[in-house]
């Protein structure tokens, strides 16, 4: 008999982070996705044509499975600790997988272990481990994020063209994409108001990816902040490029924290987190230190503002 794998999924990242692994999983194993309705990785799932199981409130079952495996998931915090507490109280082993620097050590998490984790890098396990101090070394497993492996298939040149295109940008145009992570996290004014003048004294243009965790009503007043400020230098995208094209259509990418910023350093897009208070703030909650990301190589503290251009 097949053994049964539910997978449980919250935000966007640990949805594209599993996608790659499912005809592996599926080999070998009965794969049920769960997620909540109308979740961010609800919209990846649906995009991938993947068929899930919606949790809705109370208890969650997990007798049937002989394995849970959830995605961390900062944005998604509390299907994070509902399904990982069902599946500790059912005496189910539990696996996280982290899609990011320091998934995992979010502190609201801090109370509860899983039975193995699957993680970003050695940085973040070492971040794991100081939330966890009695957290087994041997139940850490670093594996990198799979949904990167499709960057290198790619090619940047060509797709980058094709980009530049669709959002008519001259072969002399200097252009930016910001990707917005979540307000619900960040104080995404303090970036605009180091980003959008940096913007507007080089005469850059600018283009936005909203964070679908925030909702239509905050994504739209964010939206008339920044065209406010920007006016015709703001370049929407719509629905036709998706987050990887607008990275490569862009000669630099901002974000403050995002799964996207790493895509597009592995594309060979210059990049640059935004690591003010709030940000840096969000960083050591999670157990981390300056200057945060491994692969940003500088040891002291930024001065303000962006040198890229």
């Amino acid at each position: 008999m097949r053994r049964r794998i539910a997978i449980v999924l919250g935000d966007a990242g640990s949805a594209q982070y599993i996608l790659p692994t499912l005809q592996g999983l599926r080999e070998c194993s009965a794969v049920t996705l769960f997620t909540e309705n109308e979740s961010a990785a609800a919209r990846v799932l649906d995009h991938s044509k993947e068929s899930y199981t919606v949790i809705g409130e109370g208890f969650i079952d997990f007798s049937p499975f002989s394995l849970v495996l959830c995605g961390t998931a900062g944005k998604s915090i509390d299907l994070w600790k509902r399904a990982s507490e069902a599946a500790l109280q059912g005496r189910v082993p539990l696996a996280w997988f982290g899609d990011f620097f320091g998934s995992g050590s979010e502190f609201g998490v801090r109370h509860m272990s899983p039975n193995h984790v699957a993680i970003f890098d050695s940085r973040s396990g070492s971040a794991f481990k100081r939330a966890r101090p009695g957290f087994p070394g041997s139940h850490i497993s670093v594996v990198g994020n799979p949904a990167f492996d499709r960057i290198r298939a790619q090619n940047a040149s060509s797709v980058r063209r094709v980009a530049r295109n669709k959002l008519r940008l001259g072969p002399d145009a200097r252009h930016v994409h910001y990707s917005v992570s979540s307000i619900t996290q960040f104080r995404v004014m303090e970036s605009l108001a180091v980003l959008l003048p940096w913007i507007h004294s080089r005469e850059l243009s600018l283009s936005v990816g909203f964070h679908p965790a925030d909702g239509k009503e905050r994504i739209e007043a964010l939206r008339q902040e920044i065209v406010s400020a920007l006016g015709s230098r703001f370049i929407e995208t719509g629905p036709r490029l998706t987050g990887l094209e607008c990275a490569l259509a862009a000669d630099c990418f901002v974000t403050e924290y995002s799964t996207s910023g790493v895509e597009a350093m592995v594309a060979g897009v210059p990049t640059a987190f935004l690591l003010l208070p709030s940000a840096a703030a969000y960083q050591e909650s999670r157990c981390r230190t300056f200057p945060y990301f491994p692969l940003i190589a500088d040891t002291e503290r930024p001065k303000s503002g962006l040198g890229i251009f």
